[in-house]
């Protein structure tokens, strides 16, 4: 079986602001993610 070590995809970047309720921000990181984005989520008011 031969394995391919240099195929390489870029991941498209994306930033996440949750204002408010978060559940829907955590349900776009979800799908994002899944799609094969690098997804930073930012969350006003935590640590």
């Amino acid at each position: 079986m031969a394995v391919d070590e240099s195929f390489f995809a870029p991941r498209t970047p994306v930033g996440i602001v949750a204002v408010g309720d978060q559940g829907e921000a955590l349900v776009l990181r979800a799908i994002l993610e899944n799609l094969g984005a690098v997804v930073s989520l930012h969350l006003p008011g935590t640590p």
